[in-house]
């Protein structure tokens, strides 16, 4: 599995080697993980750290949600509004089946 950094560098071309061990650097020191340092510093926005996950892991990348997207009947009848809130997870309706977008904690103070 390619890491984060080389696929920032090298497959998204987000940013710059220099970038990547400023963030380093002030990850160790704050004790963040590199995303978070790399989105706080500026030097990335969170879709693109989420875009490079998603490369990562292989795993499709939602980054707009319409609200007629979302299936609340099935949110309302399974879990609630604020456990999906908490856990970070939308049950999503696609061409009349369902789907679940699950997402990671932010990796910065607002929401994801």
């Amino acid at each position: 599995m390619r890491s984060l950094p080389q696929i920032l560098l090298d497959e998204l071309h987000a940013v710059t080697r220099t970038e990547i061990q400023i963030a380093q650097n002030e990850g160790r020191r704050t004790k963040e993980r590199l995303e978070q340092a790399l989105c706080r510093l500026g030097f990335v926005k969170e879709d693109t750290i989420a875009q490079a996950l998603g490369i990562q892991y292989q795993l499709p990348v939602i980054t707009d949600i319409a609200p007629s997207e979302i299936d609340l009947a099935w949110l309302y009848e399974h879990s609630s509004v604020e456990k999906a809130t908490e856990d970070l997870f939308l049950p999503l309706r696609e061409n009349g089946r369902r789907r679940f977008a699950v997402s990671a904690r932010s990796t910065t103070s607002s929401a994801v």
